[in-house]
């Protein structure tokens, strides 16, 4: 334990380090280097726990914000609300990862900078669509054909009841095979965003590229490699494309794109691919961490009025507090200079360009914010109006944002749906 905290502290000193000097000229090649260096390191530890790995980070280096996997990571509520409500400067990054960005749809909004004149005005436009137009037009259609959506959550519960009610007594894990979660999200989930269920073979393919995270996946084939595995990248290529040509087919042709107009000069094939990543990345994968948490965070002896919308939507959210959906998200500073308290209480000054990972996970679990912040509470007084989790500081039903998530309340509807089935099923 101790040489591991040993290396913990020279790991993020000499990132920290690398981050102070990376704009200082002859210093520069040697910082980048180390960076990245470091980051592969630390990105194996991540990968196994995420919320493991910066909470250790934040232990011994007694900081609530310290440099890890070649950046700097923000850990503090404040510092993380206002990278969130802040113009930003955003690259190819998906979580701790940087993607080649020729392998994912050129307009996707998670890779457009609003602190950019240009990119931020295609993102306004792209993100409006999907607000008033999309969403809408998905919501619209939960209501409508309830009967259906509620149809795929109840088979959800149905299909799992059994093993459910084993593990119980035995006091093991209550949640179902990630595969049954995955398979109802995407039904759920494109269904409602383009009128039309996928076939048995559109959702294999939907869950290939988006859940199983092989070189031939949407997000692992376009994983930027390090530069001695640069060849790793045609690795799967073949396949990788073919699934999405097919997976682009499914959402041109659906009703949900079938009156498309062009946004911000985009063809509808092009939208399509922005609805792709949009569906699969933030709708999917997102989703499919929500409702996990939903079996695993809210205790199976919580007392819940399910005739209560607004205490489901809340007991909802603070699932997603306790255990955030999304761990990181990236952005280059955009200020001249920023004065931030680090290791041991240092303050640094970084500058301009300086890459930061926001942690979501640990600002949401800030004890100056949420009070006794790994007990599970939906009825804290703060939560709605301090909640972060769809990149935005607070919740609300209405109003689509800067970047906030647009898909957020039909995330929270299928969410608050396996709650009430859960509940009802008791």
């Amino acid at each position: 334990m101790c040489c591991g905290d040993c290396f913990v502290r020279l790991s993020a000193t000499i990132q920290l380090w690398c981050i102070c000097n990376r704009n200082v000229f002859f210093l520069r090649p040697l910082a980048i280097l180390l960076l990245r260096l470091f980051y592969y390191v630390d990105l194996v530890a991540y990968s196994i726990d995420p919320l493991s790995f910066l909470l250790k980070r934040q232990k011994v280096m007694k900081a609530e914000n310290f440099a890890a996997l070649g950046r700097l990571i923000l850990g503090e509520y404040a510092l993380v609300a206002e990278a969130i409500m802040s113009p930003q400067y955003r690259s190819s990054y998906l979580g701790i990862v940087q993607l080649l960005h020729h392998k994912v749809a050129e307009d996707f909004p998670l890779f457009l900078s609003d602190a950019d004149e240009v990119e931020g005005r295609k993102h306004k436009a792209i993100h409006e669509h999907l607000w008033n137009t999309l969403i809408s037009a998905a919501m619209l259609r939960v209501e409508q054909e309830s009967t259906i959506f509620k149809g795929y959550i109840s088979s959800l519960v149905g299909d799992s009841k059994p093993s459910y009610d084993a593990v119980q007594s035995l006091g093991e894990s209550r949640t179902p095979s990630s595969d049954m979660i995955q398979k109802t999200v995407i039904r759920y989930i494109f269904h409602a965003l383009l009128g039309v269920a996928p076939s048995h073979r559109q959702q294999e393919i939907l869950q290939e590229l988006f859940f199983t995270g092989g070189l031939s996946s949407y997000v692992g084939g376009a994983i930027k490699p390090p530069i001695c595995c640069c060849c790793l990248t045609c690795i799967g290529s073949g396949k990788r494309q073919g699934l999405i040509d097919q997976a682009i087919e499914y959402v041109i042709n659906s009703p949900g794109l079938e009156n498309y107009q062009p946004v911000a000069d985009i063809s509808k094939e092009g939208f399509a691919n922005v609805m792709l990543s949009a569906a699969g990345i933030a709708g999917c994968i997102g989703s499919s961490a929500l409702l996990t948490n939903i079996y695993k965070e809210v205790p199976k002896d919580y007392v819940l009025d399910v005739t209560d919308s607004h205490e489901v939507m809340l007991t909802v959210l603070e699932a997603a507090r306790i255990r955030a959906p999304v761990n990181t998200f990236n952005f280059e500073q955009a200020e001249e200079s920023k004065t931030i308290r680090v290791h041991h209480g240092k303050e640094i000054t970084i500058g301009k360009g300086t890459l930061c990972g926001a942690s979501i996970a640990l600002a949401s679990h800030d004890p100056k914010v949420f009070g006794d912040p790994w007990t599970f509470n939906p009825k804290r007084e703060n939560l709605e109006a301090a909640l972060i989790n769809f990149n935005h500081v607070g919740f609300s039903t209405s109003g689509s944002g800067t970047r906030q998530c647009p898909g957020r309340n039909l995330v929270v509807t299928m969410a608050s749906d396996l709650l009430i089935a859960l509940n009802i099923s008791k």
